[in-house]
């Protein structure tokens, strides 16, 4: 039995190895952990810390590959937001936005800006090679500007859905006490059973939507900096070490969440 569990979790391993955004993920965790360690080992073990920035730059590198051709995804997923967020609005025009359309809105924010991230990225790409001759530093800038954009509205997104689920958890919590109160112990045990099933489902929700926010934010750290809005703000980037920390955090938790 112990050695059929075995196999079935090396193969989970494989699969999760095989597809592109399982790669991509286990790069990035790479990567940022490279520069991580880059920075720590920098005073310390120069010639060590060399070698880990180097890595740090060629796992960037191998994930721009990764992500060549992205931007079709992306720009399937922003056509279909756009199109049912027109048509829900076609539909109440004279009426106020409601909590579907909110959030197609910043959906359409959020996949517009993945969207120019991904075009800029591969354009990146290919100047680094020179099969393009475009500029690279500012390039990169809009990167980041654009990623940031994208953070921004995912980060908007996962809060309101947050906070959806921690109404509809407590709601159900209410609705416990009052059958509880009414002292009628076989509806209030028919809900008890019902309610424990769902509360199962809304933490569920909760902790991934929680562990959106936490890598979203992470990644945000690494967008500023990339847009160079920490130069602006504080005279200077963010500290090589944290930016690293956040990358990897961020590059961790997807690992996560894509190998559960």
């Amino acid at each position: 039995m112990a050695l059929s569990k075995e196999r079935d979790e090396v193969a989970h391993l494989v699969k999760f190895w095989s597809s592109t955004e399982g790669r991509d993920k286990s790069t990035k965790c790479l990567q940022y952990g490279s520069r991580t360690l880059a920075s720590f080992l920098v005073t310390r073990n120069p010639k060590v810390a060399a070698k880990f920035a180097a890595l740090n730059g060629t796992a960037s590198d191998g994930r721009k590959i990764f992500r060549l051709g992205k931007f079709l995804n992306e720009y399937v997923k922003v056509k279909a937001i756009l199109i049912a967020f027109l048509r829900s609005r076609c539909k109440s025009a004279k009426l106020c936005w409601d909590d579907c359309q909110i959030t197609q809105l910043l959906q359409l924010i959020s996949r517009s800006g993945f969207l120019c991230y991904w075009v800029l990225d591969n354009l990146l790409l290919l100047s680094k090679i020179k099969f393009l001759g475009f500029d690279t530093k500012k390039l990169a800038k809009l990167c980041g500007v654009f990623w940031f954009i994208g953070l921004l509205g995912s980060l908007a997104n996962e809060a309101r859905t947050l906070r959806r689920v921690q109404d509809e958890e407590q709601s159900h919590l209410d609705t416990l006490e009052r059958e509880e109160a009414r002292q009628d112990d076989k509806n209030f045990e028919a809900c008890a059973r019902e309610t424990t099933k769902t509360l199962r489902k809304l933490r569920q929700e909760k902790t991934a939507t929680s562990l959106n926010i936490i890598k979203n934010a992470a990644d945000l750290v690494v967008a500023s900096n990339l847009a160079q809005i920490p130069h602006k703000i504080f005279g200077q980037p963010f500290p090589e070490g944290s930016v690293g920390t956040a990358g990897f955090i961020s590059g961790a938790i997807s690992c996560y969440q894509m190998y559960d």
